[in-house]
């Protein structure tokens, strides 16, 4: 989830510059900032229909035309990509002032540089501004070849640089619009973004590579935008408020049946999670500010509506979670199992809000952490039913109470031809027939961090928690806190929890919830020593 380093090497990188947007989509909408939300990327052809009229707009914000309702598709013709090419970049900074200061030392050293920004500000109150804005130096030198590339890199000895495949100028191309009731079709370059009714994209791939994945047609709110990607590809983005955001994030992250304070915590915490992401700058080079899947937060605009989770959104409006000021990576899960974990023992980094702890109103026990860590108490663990916060299987919330069943507690049977199949399907490594999962690293939940497969063919490791849960099942194992046993004809996983575990257990917060607690308490049990605070 995170690449919060610039490594030396190769890369590849798309340079959009988001200042072609409109001002009027960069700025506020009924009180609320507008975000870009990323729902496609690599798209040719697009069905969607619209029950009131839609207009067409252009890169400029020009009114282009007026589509009547009826089901249409967007397909990408007469497609040229942009220059595909190498280039050297020597700093990619949030700090304009440390770009310019590069700028002048490769000039010093006799290279041209070229500076390019992208990313936006957004400006909640006066004295209340966000920023995302990256900027990039680089050699003023594009190359066809990579080699050439790779002489001036190495000569660049006075700094450090990063080799990147990059793309000179913008992919240009046909967007056909087609009414499929008619056939009449309309032809837009470049760009169109449609406006003035929601927008429902049909047959679209949700989560794709996640246990959630499905094809599903879901509804948006606010704008939608087709435009040619470097690649020469369309990608599709919503235009939307942070909070309209929030109420398609909601239900779609937790059952709207979850106790109200537990999805007030939700809300708080998914409003945070959508920030620090846009903070981070992960999807900033794609042209838009969060995506629309598990890798960010699952959102399904309208698709999924509920009364309750809107009022959860409503009444939490402008919250955010933050630890000494700075707004917090406000991660989630939907079951820890009962503990949760490190993120450091996941993602790596040290986040002193983010440490493990068990999920019950008591403090970790140091034995317990050491225990858990080691694995000499985690079979007695994943086997057993521990009094904790997520564990709600008698609750009288149905989808709680199913919620806890499929996930609290679980277990995965393979034959040894079965499971040797999946690993060698998931990693392209063939060990043979697997005889034996050799655990080298748990983390303090339990959660194996590091683990070692061996086939009468060989053997190989795995490093962390989301390569070892996609390495054990078709799609994902639901966690990486589990035991194995060996059975006659192959293995039997036994395991807690759904998801990395680190940060807030959406099943315990429904528990804490149960037991009277608010919001604010709920999300700093989760979050320790954090504060709760209104940006707008």
């Amino acid at each position: 989830m995170r690449n919060r380093g610039i490594k030396i090497g190769l890369a590849v990188i798309f340079l959009l510059c988001l200042s072609c947007m409109p001002v009027a989509y960069m700025n506020m909408r009924k009180g609320s900032p507008l975000i870009r939300v990323g729902l496609r990327d690599n798209a040719v052809r697009i069905r969607f229909s619209a029950v009131g009229p839609l207009n067409v707009e252009g890169e400029n914000g020009m009114r282009l035309g007026r589509l009547t309702p009826a089901d249409w598709s967007v397909e990408l013709t007469a497609a040229a990509s942009a220059r595909l090419g190498f280039q050297v970049r020597v700093l990619k900074t949030a700090d304009e002032e440390k770009a310019k200061i590069k700028m002048e030392e490769l000039r010093f050293h006799g290279y041209q540089a070229v500076l390019s920004t992208s990313g936006r500000t957004i400006e909640f109150r006066p004295e209340t501004r966000f920023n995302s804005t990256t900027y990039e130096v680089r050699v003023d030198a594009f190359f066809k070849e990579r080699s050439d590339a790779v002489v001036l890199q190495q000569k660049l000895t006075f700094t450090k640089s990063e080799l990147l495949v990059a793309h000179s100028g913008r992919s240009k191309g046909i967007l056909s619009l087609r009414n499929e009731n008619t056939g009449n079709t309309l032809q837009f370059e470049n760009m169109i973004r449609l406006t003035g009714s929601p927008v429902t994209l049909k047959n679209i791939h949700s989560d794709p590579g996640y246990t959630a994945h499905q094809v599903v047609s879901e509804t948006y709110p606010g704008a939608i935008e087709f435009s040619i990607n470097p690649r020469a590809t369309v990608t599709v983005v919503n235009i939307v408020t942070i909070e309209d955001y929030l109420r398609g994030v909601l239900p779609a992250e937790m059952p709207a049946t979850y106790p109200f304070e537990a999805l007030k915590a939700q809300a708080v915490a998914a409003r945070t999670k959508l920030l620090e992401t846009m903070n981070d700058r992960r999807h900033v080079e794609d042209g838009y500010d969060i995506c629309d899947d598990s890798h960010c937060q699952t959102y399904a605009g309208k698709h999924i509506k509920s009364s309750i989770a809107d009022r959860a959104v409503a009444e939490t409006r402008g919250l955010v979670v933050v630890y000494e000021g700075k707004l917090i990576d406000a991660v989630y899960s939907a079951c820890c199992g009962g503990h949760t974990e490190d993120a450091a023992a996941v993602w790596g980094g040290d986040y002193p809000y983010l440490h493990g702890r068990i999920d019950a109103d008591v403090e970790n026990p140091d034995n317990l952490r050491r225990a858990m860590a080691t694995g000499t108490t985690v079979r007695q663990w994943v086997k057993g039913t521990p009094n904790v916060f997520c564990n709600q299987s008698a609750s009288r919330i149905k989808a709680l109470s199913l919620a806890t069943d499929k996930a609290f507690r679980w277990q995965k049977q393979y034959t040894v031809a079965e499971i040797s199949d999946v690993v060698r399907q998931k990693t392209g490594r063939d060990v043979g027939r697997i005889s034996d999962f050799q655990v080298i690293k748990r983390g303090v939940s339990g959660r194996i961090i590091k683990l070692k497969i061996v086939g009468n063919m060989g053997s190989f490791i795995l490093e962390n928690e989301l390569e070892i849960r996609r390495a054990l099942a078709s799609v994902m194992l639901k966690s990486s806190c589990f035991v194995v046993d060996r059975t006659v004809n192959g293995f039997v996983f036994s395991g807690a929890g759904f998801g990395h575990g680190v940060g807030m257990c959406q099943n315990g917060a429904a528990g804490l919830a149960l037991t009277g607690k608010k919001f604010h308490e709920i999300l700093r049990h989760y979050y320790r020593g954090t504060q709760i605070i209104s940006i707008y």
